[in-house]
């Protein structure tokens, strides 16, 4: 299996452990990242950063939406 297929669904495989909030919190920010020039390998890997992020939150006890706000534009 190619890399992109399997970052694809590992990617998939760790959202569904997320919140709905940062879920969509990531989805929204992968869309707004679409103006920019970046490869599919490069977007895969930013998203399981994101999702990577997510889950360290959680064990915080906090979320990523709580922790970016609606301050997100700048993270991007």
């Amino acid at each position: 299996m190619n890399v992109l297929k399997l970052l694809k669904k590992e990617n998939e495989k760790q959202s569904l452990q997320l919140t709905r909030d940062d879920f969509i919190l990531i989805r929204d920010i992968m869309k707004k990242m679409n103006v920019f020039k970046i490869n599919s390998y490069d977007a895969l890997i930013i998203q399981r950063d994101l999702i990577g992020m997510a889950h360290e939150m959680k064990h915080r006890g906090t979320s990523l939406t709580e922790e970016m706000g609606d301050g997100f534009d700048g993270f991007i």
